[in-house]
């Protein structure tokens, strides 16, 4: 039951065009009235303002130009039906619906206080392509308060899914009707600008602890290391630097970027970093523990079962640590990170022209290097020297600019010579630039004229060009090379990155470098057709990194691949949806045309946690001649005959052809690791999967229906007898409310 002790005043979501009655002008007022407060008087101040009136914080931001606010307390004009009535699940993303924060009684913490739960809360992934409403969201701080969540969860036969920062852009999460484990404070994870609180020592579930004694391996120092699933990149880089914690001794090898993202989430996606010679970041784990379906905390060490639950999307349970392998610190050196001409960074392919259309886009210093056969097999060697000899090899492009910036570095700085990169005063700017750019896009939104569009993009490209280092003599620790751009978090994106392996040359057992050329430049081709560049999709970089591969993590993107191309497209939230999925299925389908040597089609993967439902895998028909029978049955369905092409959704991709050999394997270590617990592999997917995995991961299971009753959980139901939401008579009030205090 949940308890009415800590009862917040319950609060309304309303879609923001309901509120001012869909009149444009009253929403241009409003939005330039708060934007005014909190330019005037600060972001605290405005949040001071809304709690004042008991107003909950919660803003999401559409492509619709959807604002859903959390407004006072509305239940004295709300109909209230009758608890018992079952509530409908299928909720739309602009619901107005009741939520509130509690503490539910029969869900406790280790020191027997009541877990925090927010009923019936609209949930809303990063990029906002995931939308549902768990009917409970809960945020554990402790192993024993997990434990007693999962037992709860049995008993009432709810799902549980976990979630960190809500980066992923595939729909892994919790769903409606079922319940969400918030790792990350709700606060944290989603109000902007970013907050970056220190770990909580009273929380099981952060925390950072060296394991042993170092060792040597492969002629490196390592040494074990022990970190808390709710531990932020953040807590581990301050940790780092902290006398009285790393102290500048130990460093994870490789990472993604952003600081703002828990290690249960970069680990469960099986996130990666950069450099030939590493693998993703589930490969660095040496042990993992979860809570399982009996409510028990277990711990996988065994190294073939690591191989599944090392990147296991959380199905095996909440993940309450892992313990990763550490290196002793080495130090970046940025002496050869540098902005080169576009037409020299990545050059075209030997013998491929490019296109009319794109080459009367690039200025005229870039056209001229074209025709430089010296300039261009320079360039070329300089690039295949950055990808194979590098500890870190990382391109960008900002659309519209005449220059690239070349992020590729060593690990062989001098430690004398190191400082904070970027520095607390840069760090401070970059978190700032990135809130009020993100601020800027969502209040010019996706309306405006072509020319709008192309200055927009213009101006944050040269932005980011202009604060981007160029051969600086800077020393920095790995950690802080690492993660080279702070405040990501502030500024969403769509995104979509593919990994595309890097074949073998016919003869030679070298790489076939020119697979990334073409990806690179078949991103240029599709940007600037004639229909794009009125529309102007991708508005902030293509970035491409190179990486190993890895035998090792089963559901890896990178599984099998000695070498791995991982390209990714990126653009602000406020880019219409639709438009942008165009601009995806265009560029994705110049990326299923890659070939290696001997014709063949290589196994492009989406990463995990990026954009791809939805899309399609297109190829000539002869990629019929790549099937075997069992593949030919199955897929059949979507080959036309006479057609010029068989387009394949990327889900039905994925399961047959991309991950044909590495699902049944994936799921075989999975049943091993359940009757090691005293459990079966039908009891875990009812408990931890959702309709995605279900789809994806356990296409051949017979899954028992689970519970949907959010109504017998919440004192206020979300619908009126009549079936619409109650919040008519409530409207105006809540007008007036702001009218008064902004107005």
């Amino acid at each position: 039951m949940l308890s009415d002790e800590k009862y917040d005043s319950g609060a309304l979501l309303l879609n923001f065009d309901e509120l001012i009655h869909h009149n444009p002008e009253i929403k241009k007022e409003r939005l330039a009235q708060m934007h005014a407060l909190v330019r005037n008087e600060g972001l605290d101040a405005f949040y001071n303002c809304m709690d004042e009136f008991g107003i909950g914080r919660e803003i999401y931001l559409h492509e619709t130009e959807l604002q859903q606010i959390a407004v006072s307390d509305s239940r004295d004009t709300a109909d209230v039906a009758d608890e018992k009535n079952e509530i409908p699940v299928q909720l739309s993303r602009s619901s107005g619906l009741f939520h509130r924060i509690t503490a539910h009684t029969d869900v406790r913490e280790k020191d027997r206080s009541e877990m925090t739960v927010i009923e019936n809360q609209g949930f809303t992934s990063w990029e906002g392509t995931v939308s549902n409403r768990p009917v409970l969201t809960f945020m554990p701080r402790s192993v024993s308060g997990l434990k007693n969540l999962v037992t709860w969860a049995n008993t009432e036969k709810m799902r549980l899914r976990a979630c960190g920062y809500r980066h992923s852009s595939s729909d892994v999460f919790s769903e409606n009707g079922q319940s969400l484990v918030s790792m990350v404070n709700v606060q944290t994870a989603t109000k902007l600008p970013a907050k970056y609180p220190k770990m909580d020592p009273e929380n099981d579930l952060e925390g950072i602890q060296l394991m042993g004694r170092p060792y040597q391996k492969n002629g490196l120092t390592k040494i074990k290391c022990k970190i808390g699933a709710a531990t932020c990149n953040y807590h581990f880089q301050d940790w780092v630097h902290d006398p009285a914690g790393g102290n500048f001794n130990w460093a994870l090898p490789l990472n993604v970027i952003m600081t703002e993202i828990s290690f249960g989430g970069s680990n469960a996606m099986i996130c990666h970093g950069a450099g030939i010679k590493n693998p993703t970041i589930s490969d660095l784990i040496q042990e993992i523990s979860f809570i399982n379906v009996r409510g028990r905390e277990q711990t996988i060490t065994d190294k073939a079962l690591l191989r599944a639950a090392a990147g296991s999307f959380g199905l095996m349970g909440p993940v309450t640590s892992l313990t990763f392998e550490l290196d002793a610190m080495t130090y970046a050196s940025f002496k050869t990170v540098q902005k080169k001409p576009l037409a020299l960074t990545i050059p075209p392919p030997v013998g491929n022209s490019l296109p009319a259309h794109v080459l009367k886009n690039l200025s005229s210093e870039n056209r001229a290097l074209l025709d430089s056969k010296k300039d261009l097999d320079e360039a070329f060697q300089h690039f295949v020297d950055c990808c194979e000899n590098y500890y870190y090899a990382e391109w960008f492009w900002f659309p519209l600019q005449d220059q690239c910036w070349i992020n590729c570095w060593n690990n062989d700085g001098d430690p004398a010579k190191s400082v904070r990169y970027p520095g607390a005063s840069d760090t401070s700017i970059q978190r700032a630039m990135s809130y009020l750019a993100y601020l800027a896009d969502e209040c010019l939104g996706d309306h405006t004229p072509s020319v709008v569009k192309k200055i927009q993009t213009k101006l944050m490209g040269s932005l980011a060009m202009w604060l981007l280092p160029d051969k600086k003599d800077i020393v920095c620790t790995m950690e802080d090379a690492l993660h080279f751009r702070s405040g990501i978090q502030n500024f969403k994106t769509r995104m979509m990155e593919m990994q595309i392996p890097v074949p073998d040359l016919p003869d030679t057992g070298n790489a076939d470098w020119s697979v990334c050329q073409k990806a690179w430049w078949a991103v240029l081709d599709v940007f600037y057709t004639a229909e794009n560049m009125k529309s102007f999709p991708m508005r902030t970089t293509l970035e491409m990194r190179i990486m190993g591969g890895t035998q090792n993590i089963h559901m890896a993107s990178q599984h099998g691949n000695q070498r791995t191309c991982c390209i990714e497209v990126l653009t602000p939230v406020a880019v219409d949806e639709k438009v942008w999925d165009k601009f995806l299925q265009q560029v994705l389908d110049k990326w299923s045309e890659l070939r290696d040597c001997h014709g063949r089609y290589l196994n492009i993967r989406p990463h995990w946690a990026k954009r791809f439902d939805g899309l399609m895998i297109t190829r000539d028909p002869s990629w019929l001649d790549e099937w075997d029978d069992a593949q030919k049955a199955v897929l059949q369905k979507y080959v036309s005959k006479g057609s010029a092409s068989i387009s394949v959704p990327m889900r039905v991709y994925m399961k047959e052809i991309a991950y044909k050999e590495q699902i049944p394997e994936f799921v075989r270590k999975l049943e091993i690791i359940c009757k090691k617990g005293g459990y079966t592999l039908t009891d875990m997917q009812r408990r931890f999967s959702n309709p995605f995995f279900d789809d994806i991961i356990y296409d051949h299971a017979d899954v028992v229906s689970v519970k949907r009753v959010p109504g017998r959980f919440g004192k206020y139901p979300l619908f009126s007898s009549s079936g619409r939401h109650s919040d008519q008579s409530c409207c105006a009030g809540v007008t007036s409310l702001f009218k008064r205090r902004l107005g």
